[in-house]
């Protein structure tokens, strides 16, 4: 029917509430699938991403036999949570550099080239971190003789003089 965020939550509390059931593999698989669908793109939240990596790897260690049966479809989720993981993490680093905030956006290009090295998105990441190295890491403030005007770091002096024999100000 679609409704994947109920489904989620029914398949969660069948998994968590009976452990001994014979229905646990099939509930895990079928999750797994919900978190999947529910992932909405890179601009949303990762969560159903790190959940879903995860629960590939506890399906392979919980359920050996039947994760064998199925072994070509848990790769797939595999890959599929790998190369969204990557996506995600290539749009925060784009995200940034659209800010002129290169410093941020190196970090990202560079995790991404280093942690997803097995997807699409590693090579276009060192490219574009080797771009912006020049670049400075923060942009420069268009009004910065405006923020230097005011201290940064100076303690907040009273408006009125304590008793201890201070001026008014």
């Amino acid at each position: 029917r679609e409704q994947f965020e109920r489904a989620h939550l029914a398949l969660n509390d069948l998994v968590t509430v009976f452990p001994e059931s014979e229905h646990q593999f099939i509930a895990n698989y079928m999750m797994l699938q919900c978190k999947f669908l529910l992932y909405r793109g890179p601009d949303y939240s990762g969560v159903y991403l790190d959940e879903g990596e995860q629960q590939v790897r506890d399906i392979r260690r919980q359920f050996p036999v039947e994760s064998q049966q199925y072994a070509d479809q848990l790769d797939k989720f595999a890959r599929q949570f790998r190369y969204m993981q990557a996506e995600r993490q290539w749009w925060v680093a784009q995200f940034y550099e659209g800010k002129e905030e290169y410093g941020a956006a190196k970090f990202y290009y560079q995790k991404v080239a280093k942690n997803f090295a097995d997807t699409p998105f590693a090579n276009r990441a060192f490219t574009r971190y080797n771009d912006l190295k020049g670049y400075p890491d923060r942009p420069e403030s268009p009004a910065q003789w405006l923020v230097d005007l005011f201290p940064e770091n100076d303690k907040v002096k009273p408006l009125i003089a304590n008793e201890m024999g201070g001026d008014l100000r």
